[in-house]
């Protein structure tokens, strides 16, 4: 029995033909190279053509911070495929960085730094800053020097692991003791598609106590 408040709606769908990825063209990088554009865009020529592949590719391009725009463009082509375009402008990878500041516990405080996020190419990731605090204000109670460098490879040997290793020097003047303390830290990771990573990480830390 039906109700006659109910209608019965049958659709009939005839499928198209089945298209696949053509050429892949990039356009407008410089210092980023078109390897990785490729590589983050996650798609490659001869896979069905899939437009929420090329949404996601837009977005991990967009995410990666290396580019200000990232316009894709795709049209088709003979046998059944579709060209892709990518279009990008690039950010500027160099930084110089610098800053002045007060606090209570560090009272004043200087720092200056320099990050290179396309180091050397492949998305090396450089940053190195150097901080100063209580200089003024008794330094024999209050002085502090900190040198740190980093170094991260999101690619490692254009795998799936990504790695990351830093190194820290800083040196303490108090009113009873002076101390020197090194640092390392280093990870191993490895990504399991777009959003999941696992890692091991490791650290190191000595302290000096001088001048007791």
């Amino acid at each position: 029995f039906i109700s006659p408040e109910l209608v019965d709606v049958h659709f009939l769908v005839q499928e198209g033909p089945l298209y696949h990825v053509g050429a892949i063209t990039v356009e407008g990088n410089r210092s980023i190279s078109e390897k990785l554009v490729r590589r983050d865009l996650g798609i490659a020529t001869g896979e069905p053509f899939s437009q929420s592949k090329i949404f996601e590719g837009n977005r991990q391009l967009f995410l990666s911070g290396y580019f200000e725009t990232v316009d894709i463009h795709y049209s088709s082509a003979p046998a059944h495929q579709m060209d892709v375009h990518v279009r990008v402008k690039e950010r500027p990878t160099q930084y110089v960085k610098g800053g002045m500041g007060y606090g209570t516990q560090t009272k004043e405080r200087a720092s200056v730094g320099y990050e290179d996020r396309n180091f050397f190419g492949n998305e090396k990731q450089l940053d190195v800053r150097a901080v100063h605090s209580g200089f003024l204000t008794n330094p024999h109670k209050y002085r502090t020097t900190i040198l740190e460098t980093s170094l991260a490879q999101p690619h490692f040997l254009d795998t799936s692991f990504q790695g990351q290793t830093s190194v820290s020097e800083e040196w303490d003047n108090r009113d009873a003791y002076d101390s020197r303390t090194t640092s390392w830290r280093t990870s191993l990771g490895r990504r399991f598609g777009r959003s999941i990573t696992a890692s091991l990480r490791y650290r190191f830390q000595g302290i000096r106590i001088s001048r007791i």
